[in-house]
Order: structure tokens, then sequence, then C-alpha cells
């Protein structure tokens, strides 16, 4: 009954509308975060349209789920996070960037990883990387981020957890909460475009908040 439940809300909510701009780029990055299961035929339809070369993920892949340690929850987080790798995987993507959040089982995402293919790859805490010469770093908190680039400062930085929004630039940096938007960084323009969840993404998440997850 839950399940079919969570299907009727995914087919219910209206599709995220693609801006007309993100199509097209030759060389693009899909940063989200903080992903309820419903979004996920979302996010395969944004993917289709944008065809990005990278897709980020800032954590929280089942956002619905919080895991403990122990938990009981980790064989439906496992089935709903293979869900997404579906879905991921049958995106044009070249590289798929996974970023641990806090409610994340690393050992169940590297293990995806292997089954799946190559494109795929997690990290636990902090993601840097350079693409298309743009100095790129990632993490699921943005104090986390914040740590790593202090470190190694970065031209951008994408994170998730929350909605608080960082400074638009900070030491040349740009920041990008992908909890708040969904963005599509034109890696060659340096160009960022940033459009809405649908709504019932932020239902979700809202709901699960106020459950105590």
């Amino acid at each position: 009954m839950k399940e079919a439940l969570r299907r009727a809300l995914a087919c219910l909510a209206k599709a995220a509308a693609v801006p007309p701009e993100v199509l097209g780029i030759g060389s693009s990055l899909l940063h989200v975060s903080d992903t309820p299961s419903l979004f996920y035929p979302d996010l395969g339809r944004i993917a289709q349209a944008v065809k990005p070369r990278f897709i980020v993920h800032t954590g929280d892949l089942a956002d619905e789920i919080k895991l403990r340690s122990p938990s009981p929850d980790v064989k439906l987080y496992a089935s709903r996070v293979q869900s997404l790798f579906s879905v991921l995987q049958a995106t044009s993507a070249d590289r798929i960037f996974l970023v641990m959040g806090n409610h994340d089982d690393f050992s169940v995402v590297k293990a995806l990883c292997a089954s799946y293919s190559a494109r795929f790859l997690a990290f636990e805490r902090c993601l840097r990387m350079e693409l298309e010469g743009l100095r790129i770093a990632a993490a699921h908190r943005p104090e986390d981020l914040w740590k790593c680039v202090s470190e190694d400062p970065a031209d951008f930085g994408l994170y998730g957890h929350d909605t608080s929004v960082l400074p638009p630039d900070a030491d040349g940096r740009q920041d990008l909460n992908g909890n708040v938007k969904i963005r599509v960084l034109d890696l060659k323009r340096r160009a960022v475009h940033s459009f809405d969840y649908p709504r019932a993404v932020h239902d979700a998440r809202q709901k699960k908040r106020k459950i105590g997850l």
C-alpha cells in the first residue's frame, strides 16, 4: 500500500520545467541533492533533456529514508538507491559523482557502483575535481564544503543538506545549493542555470522533517 501511494504521488507530481537555455549545452554538469525517490522519474527526464556530460549528487540519495546504525531500513534504502542508479545509468553522462549525505550508507553505494559501471563514483565526504579547467568541490553539508575549499580553493562549490544559501561569491568561488534548486553548470562559459524542483519534492522533504527525520 505504501509503495502504491509513493508511485501515485510521483505520478501526480508536476514535472520540473526545464528552461530552454540549458538545452544543447556542449559540456554541462547537472547538480541535484537531497532527492526523495518520487523525484527519480523527473530526474531521468531532466537528464535526457539536458544531456549533461557530468552529474553530481550531493547526498541523501533517498531523502525520505533516515538511516541509523544499525538500521532496519537498510534494505529499503538499498532498493530505492538501486532505482536511482537505474535512472542515472540510462543517461548519457560520462561520469556520475555521488557524495554521501548524513542519511546515506557508503557501503551500500560503493557496492552498487561496483555492480553498475565505472561511470559511477562515490565519495564519503568531499569531492574535488577539475572539469574543463574549472576547479569544483562538492560536499553534502555546507560546513564540510567550507573546510574542503579552505584547504584547496575552487571555482565552484556544490552542496545540499539544508536550504541555507551561501553568498553567491566567496573569494571568487560560487557556491550552489542543490537542495534549493536544480543546477546546470555550463562548463565552457562558466554560466550557472537554476530551475525549480517539482513542488512534490519540497513537500516530501518537509514531511520528512515534520516527523523528525
